[in-house]
C-alpha cells in the first residue's frame, strides 16, 4: 500500500514538474520569439527609413542641381546685363559735352564673321545716310543706311574715313587700317609740324562730326611722297562693342 502511495505521489510530482517545465519553457521560447520579432520589426522600421531618407536625400539632391543650374544661368544673364548697364551709363556721359542731337543706338551683330570692325545697328538710318558715331566721349567710326538696316564702320574699317586735325592746324584724312586699335591719318602736308604724342580731334568738315572731338593720339609718323602719315592710337575702346551714339548734325 504504502508503495502505491509512493508511487502516486511520485507521479503527482512528476507531472507537476512537467507541467511547471513546459511553463517556464514556453514562457522562454515567448520571450526569446517575442525579443527576436520585436529586433525584426525595428530593423525593418530603420531599414525602411533609410531607404525613405535615401529616396528623399536623393530627390533633394537633384532639386538643389536644378536650382543650382537655374541660379547659374541667371549669373550669366545677370553679369552680361550688368556688363550692358554699366556700358551704357559709362557712354552716358557725352551728353554733358553737347547739346547736339545724339541717338543712342545698340550693336546686333558683325556683319561678316570674323570681321570685328563692321556692325549692324537697331537705328533707321535712311538709305545712302551717313552719319558720325561715338563712343563714349570719342570717335568710334561713321554709320550708314544701307537697304532697311543700318550699318556701323569702325574706326578699324579701312572705308570709315572722315577728316581730322593734328596737334594745332594740320589737318588729314583719317581711315581705318584694320585694327579698331589704331586708325592712320593720311593726307598732311609735308610742311605741317607735327609730333609723336600730338592728340587728333575731328575738325568739323565733314558733315560728320563738329569740331573737337577727340580721336587719339599719334604713336608713329611716316613720310610718303608731299604728305606725312601719322598712325594713332584710338581713344575709343572697341572691343565691347556693345552701345554707341550717332552724331546727328
Amino acid at each position: 500500500m504504502n508503495r502505491k502511495l509512493l508511487f502516486f505521489l511520485f507521479a503527482v510530482f512528476l507531472a507537476a514538474l512537467l507541467f511547471l517545465t513546459n511553463q517556464i519553457f514556453k514562457d522562454f521560447v515567448l520571450d526569446f520569439t517575442f525579443g527576436i520579432k520585436k529586433e525584426y520589426l525595428q530593423l525593418k522600421k530603420n531599414f525602411n527609413q533609410f531607404l525613405e531618407d535615401h529616396f528623399n536625400q536623393q530627390q533633394t539632391i537633384q532639386k538643389l542641381r536644378n536650382q543650382n543650374r537655374e541660379l547659374f544661368q541667371y549669373k550669366i544673364l545677370y553679369s552680361d546685363i550688368k556688363e550692358r548697364y554699366n556700358a551704357l551709363l559709362q557712354d552716358c556721359h557725352i551728353i554733358e559735352k553737347t547739346s547736339l542731337h545724339l541717338q543712342p543706338v545698340q550693336a546686333l551683330s558683325y556683319v561678316t564673321l570674323g570681321d570685328f570692325t563692321t556692325l549692324w545697328i537697331d537705328a533707321g538710318i535712311p538709305n545712302g545716310t551717313i552719319v558720325g558715331a561715338l563712343k563714349g566721349a570719342y570717335v568710334a567710326g561713321i554709320a550708314m543706311g544701307e537697304g532697311k538696316r543700318s550699318k556701323l564702320l569702325l574706326l578699324g574699317n579701312k572705308k570709315c574715313s572722315f577728316g581730322v586735325q593734328v596737334g594745332t592746324k594740320a589737318y588729314g584724312i583719317a581711315v581705318g587700317n584694320g585694327d579698331n586699335r589704331f586708325t592712320v591719318v593720311k593726307y598732311i602736308p609735308n610742311y605741317e609740324h607735327i609730333h609723336i604724342g600730338d592728340e587728333v580731334v575731328t575738325n568739323g568738315l565733314d558733315g560728320l562730326f563738329i569740331y573737337g572731338i577727340k580721336v587719339g593720339r599719334v604713336v608713329e609718323i611716316k613720310h610718303e611722297g608731299s604728305y606725312k602719315i601719322a598712325k594713332v592710337r584710338n581713344y575709343a575702346d572697341l572691343s565691347h562693342p556693345w552701345f554707341f551714339w550717332l552724331m546727328k548734325l
